[in-house]
């Protein structure tokens, strides 16, 4: 009897099965139902906007004259930070970091203007913003 009961089990489990199988294969080929393959695939998020080209604008960094900044005078109003009033700026052949690489450098503790050449690199730290004019 034990079997008996058993057998009667499993042969429940396989029809349900069979009848959410049908089920599914009927709600897929439904015409109310759109099927699987014309769904639009998922929207991704919205690229970042690309950069329109070199910056005008530009704080502490070191930056490529014509690759990263667009190349001529900038002025700054001087530093921003209350505690370390001194903007350091150097404009450099190269951003080997070498010594012998400076062409010219400052500092500014108010406003201050340096011009920068294509093909030259410029850094600066201190808290300053320079602008193109």
């Amino acid at each position: 009897m034990a079997e008996k009961k058993g057998t009667e089990k499993a042969e429940a489990k396989a029809e349900a099965g069979v009848e959410a199988n049908a089920k599914v294969e009927a709600e897929s080929s439904s015409p109310s139902q759109p099927s699987s393959q014309s769904k639009s695939p998922p929207q991704s998020e919205a690229a970042p906007p690309k950069s329109a080209g070199p910056a005008t604008s530009f704080g502490d960094g070191t930056y490529e004259v014509g690759v990263d900044v667009v190349a001529g005078r900038y002025k700054t109003q001087g530093p921003t930070d209350d505690l370390f009033k001194n903007c350091y700026w150097q404009r450099t052949k190269d951003d080997s970091g070498q010594f012998r690489s400076i062409i010219a450098n400052g500092n500014t503790q108010g406003p201050g203007s340096v011009t920068i050449k294509a093909g030259e690199f410029f850094q600066t730290s201190g808290g300053c913003v320079w602008t193109k004019q």
